[in-house]
């Protein structure tokens, strides 16, 4: 693969603001929502390098109280799309989440985002249920969740 995960700091959001902004547009991150996660919800972003550009990230938020990672968001470059980076950002979800003892990793996605639906499958999550009108749109959501054994 040869790119190397790190975690982000503060002052590096503008960078994975402008790629969402490129990748979800108008639902993207804005820098100030990414700010306010790291702020107040207890937000990482897990991002993968190739020297100094950006490849992928995700970003979570962890509520210690439930013991659960929630999966905000996944991204790649366009370019770097089909090399397995967002399956490799997920696998270093979970690997984090057993870490820190947390017992469960969701999220939501778009019921027309396929892509997202097959990554979350893909990292043995399970399809709990749809949420109807979730998104300020009305388009539904499903909901995925993984439990997590030994944590």
């Amino acid at each position: 693969m040869g790119a190397a995960l790190s975690l982000h700091r503060i002052d590096d959001l503008p960078e994975i603001a402008a790629l969402s902004r490129q990748t979800f547009g108008d639902e993207a991150l804005t820098p100030k929502e990414l700010r306010r996660l790291y702020t107040r919800a207890h937000a990482l972003v897990l991002a993968l390098r190739r020297g100094p550009a950006l490849l992928g990230y995700t970003v979570l938020e962890l509520n210690r109280r439930q013991r659960r990672i929630y999966v905000v968001e996944t991204c790649t470059q366009p370019h770097a799309r089909g090399g397995g980076l967002a399956a490799h950002l997920r696998a270093c979800v979970v690997e984090l989440a057993h870490q820190l003892g947390y017992r469960t990793i969701a999220s939501h996605t778009r019921l027309s985002n396929q892509p997202a639906q097959r990554l979350n499958l893909r990292a043995g999550m399970t399809l709990i249920g749809q949420i109807d009108d979730y998104y300020e749109d009305g388009e539904a959501a499903l909901y995925f969740k993984r439990s997590l054994s030994g944590s």
